[in-house]
């Protein structure tokens, strides 16, 4: 959990943390080069809901408990490993021909090549929340690579810093920036799409290879039966199959009337020629939800606001669900019938979901589900209901708080 907006009287001098629910201290550390922003780690939030941390001037916390992630840096400043020391994984294949974290370069209709790159300096920086690999290249087209890896968390953070302007003068027409991300390949690699994961290549058809696919959070790498690697992508519309992930195409040009002619790249707008592109990474196990719910995660992170005075409950959930494969996707006013909102589910997993109950401190007068332009069709009982496999139901709801 990153806070970015600390009032003026918290901005200078060391800080008591304290999750209220618990009454534990919680450690934090400083983000360099902001005006007091802060990070913590916010365990157990609940589900569509809140958990309160006091914070105030006082002793710091100190920093508990090991990384769980080793990463290691080669020569060349790419990443040879990333392991799983609890379990003992290694999420790097011990050979590959694109450097893991490498940037590719595509010019013209050529295809991509690996770009060379300046010397590397690498650091490691460790805090009491953080440890941080800094891979910094001056003069390069990748002037730095961030690899981020926390205490108790099992996940490590990827960022790309490219320069997009990087030979910009002599290049042609269309050119194509993209990151290497390669993991060793086992029976499947699954890729995220609209309200599915689809299976590569069980689930392509006969000559439907695609020369590259649009995950929507992640792209799955199964390892063996029981588990395998999940790249979360935050900054990338593309990948090919063999984990090239692209992040920009300025192929177009637009004639403007005050700035002349400009490139139109797929990140604008931008204020810098240099862009960040993050990633997330972690060994996981063979169950869907898991590798939605880690997409979603890097995609829609927590927030944090400031609240005048403490809330009655330290923790509060304002909808729950029992089971962890069904997701609930909305909660808003309906569109035609004044006093309704409207509840929408998903089944993530790939398998059918029942027995589902939803809790919420809000008392249901009435519930009946709809179609997808909110049409009431039937009664449902929300303490007992089903989800089919990679369904979405929708349901119309009478409340109160």
């Amino acid at each position: 959990m990153q806070v970015e907006r600390m009032p003026a009287l918290l901005r200078d001098g060391p800080l008591a943390i304290v999750d209220l629910a618990t009454r534990e201290p919680v450690a934090y550390e400083d983000v360099p080069g902001t005006r007091r922003q802060i990070v913590f780690l916010a365990r157990d939030v609940p589900a569509a809901g809140y958990r309160l941390y006091s914070i105030d001037k006082g002793d710091e916390t100190p920093a508990r408990g090991e990384f769980p992630v080793e990463v290691k840096g080669g020569e060349a400043g790419n990443l040879i490993s990333i392991l799983d020391r609890r379990s003992g994984r290694e999420l790097l294949p011990s050979k590959s021909g694109r450097p893991f974290g490498s940037l590719f370069v595509a010019r013209g209709r050529r295809g991509f090549q690996l770009e060379s790159t300046a010397p590397a300096e690498m650091k490691v920086h460790e805090g009491p929340i953080r440890r941080s690999l800094e891979i910094s290249r001056v003069g390069s087209p990748l002037p730095l690579t961030v690899v981020t890896t926390y205490r108790g968390e099992d996940y490590v953070d990827l960022r790309f810093d490219v320069d997009l302007n990087f030979d910009a003068q002599g290049a042609a027409d269309n050119r194509q920036f993209a990151i290497a991300l390669p993991v060793a390949k086992g029976p499947a690699m699954f890729v995220d799409g609209a309200g599915f994961v689809a299976r590569v290549p069980q689930d392509v058809l006969p000559g439907g290879g695609a020369a590259r696919y649009v995950p929507v959070h992640f792209v799955h790498l199964q390892q063996a039966s029981d588990w395998g690697v999940t790249l979360a992508n935050k900054d990338s519309a593309f990948v090919t199959p063999d984990l090239l992930f692209q992040l920009v195409n300025e192929g177009r040009t637009a004639q403007t009337r005050e700035e002349g002619v400009q490139q139109l790249f797929r990140t604008e707008p931008r204020g810098a020629p240099v862009q960040s592109f993050h990633f997330r990474i972690a060994a996981q196990p063979e169950q869907k939800w898991k590798w939605e719910r880690f997409g979603a995660e890097l995609n829609l992170p927590l927030r944090a606001v400031f609240t005048g005075a403490a809330a009655e409950q330290p923790t509060r959930s304002f909808f729950e669900v029992n089971r962890p494969e069904v997701q609930l996707l909305a909660f808003k006013p309906a569109e035609f019938r004044p006093g309704w909102y409207v509840l929408r589910f998903q089944e993530i997993s790939g398998q059918a979901a029942k027995g589902v109950k939803l809790t919420t401190p809000l008392t249901i007068l009435e519930a009946v589900t709809a179609n997808t332009v909110e049409q009431p069709e039937a009664p449902i009982d929300l303490s007992n209901f089903s989800v089919p496999a990679w369904g979405t139901l929708t349901v119309l709801v009478r409340a109160i708080l």
